[in-house]
């Protein structure tokens, strides 16, 4: 009897070791793993919180709000408002090339309305009913925000707001 409590006291922190790395390597596997999907409902985050899991952030921006939408199949997007200091904004862009493109970005209202300021909102108020609005601004490419080695969102580009110091970046999978 007197060797089976001894053999106990031996055994059992000695499972609950195994047990507790077994639990923190199966936690950490899953949360690695939901870096790579976006999240199963549509809602806009006000925070940078899980946003450097899945974009490069150059600078850390003063502002954000962004969401991810699935599409379809295995394919997903993501849009961020992203507002900056002048002084890094202006940084992000002097390393950006422009797109060239002969018509003005167009925006979904959903995220003109939803997603960048209200002194923009203000701007395109009187085109509030149509579906996609065109901006008088211009896009750049994504490469700043671009890291696929956070995930695939490698396709896309970012409307430049250029008095609010503001990129809407969308990107996305294929």
């Amino acid at each position: 009897m007197m060797q089976n409590k001894h053999y106990l006291k031996i055994v059992l922190p000695i499972l609950a070791t195994i047990l507790l790395v077994i639990a923190s390597v199966t936690t950490g596997c899953q949360q690695n793993d939901q870096t790579h999907h976006p999240q199963d409902k549509v809602m806009i985050q006000s925070t940078v919180g899980n946003l450097p899991k899945f974009i490069n952030l150059p600078e850390i921006p003063i502002k954000v709000k962004w969401l991810t939408e699935q599409l379809d199949g295995d394919n997903w997007s993501l849009t961020a408002m992203l507002e900056f200091t002048k002084t890094d904004f202006d940084q992000i862009i002097s390393q950006s090339s422009k797109h060239e493109t002969p018509n003005k970005p167009k925006v979904p209202n959903s995220y003109l309305f939803g997603l960048l300021p209200e002194s923009t909102q203000q701007q395109y108020s009187d085109k509030k009913s149509e579906e996609y609005i065109d901006v008088d601004t211009y896009t750049i490419a994504p490469d700043a925000f671009v890291n696929v080695n956070k995930s695939p969102l490698v396709n896309g580009d970012a409307v430049v707001f250029e008095d609010e110091h503001v990129f809407l970046l969308h990107l996305y999978t294929m």
